[in-house]
């Protein structure tokens, strides 16, 4: 879904695993995430199936990923510079996700 340049539209979601007590996967996605998390819940790597605990739209959901991430990250959250597992509660991830919406709502003119 490319809304010119690098505007990416899509879904930034909140994924939990049994086997990761305490942990969070927050990522991004232009398809339905039910579909990303079949798709992540299918490695071999994974022990048990992700859950998809909630999700939002977004116009430019790589800039929200980075919000949040960066967000995130600052706080000390994030278990590997290059992975998008965050050490924190559900309901804290949803709410920075609801804060990232927030933040980058277009402006009405």
């Amino acid at each position: 879904m490319n809304v010119g340049g690098n505007r990416m539209s899509g879904y930034i979601y909140i994924l939990m695993n049994p086997s990761m007590d305490g942990i969070v996967k927050i990522g991004k996605t232009s398809r339905d995430p039910q579909n990303r998390v079949f798709e992540l819940s299918g490695a071999t790597g994974v022990p048990t199936p992700f859950v998809l605990v909630y999700y939002s739209y977004f116009d430019d959901c790589s800039k929200a990923e980075s919000y949040i991430h960066t967000m995130l990250e600052q706080r000390g959250l994030r278990v590997a510079g290059n992975r998008e597992f965050f050490n924190m509660p559900i309901n804290e991830a949803i709410n920075f996700v609801i804060e990232a919406s927030q933040a980058l709502k277009p402006k009405s003119q």
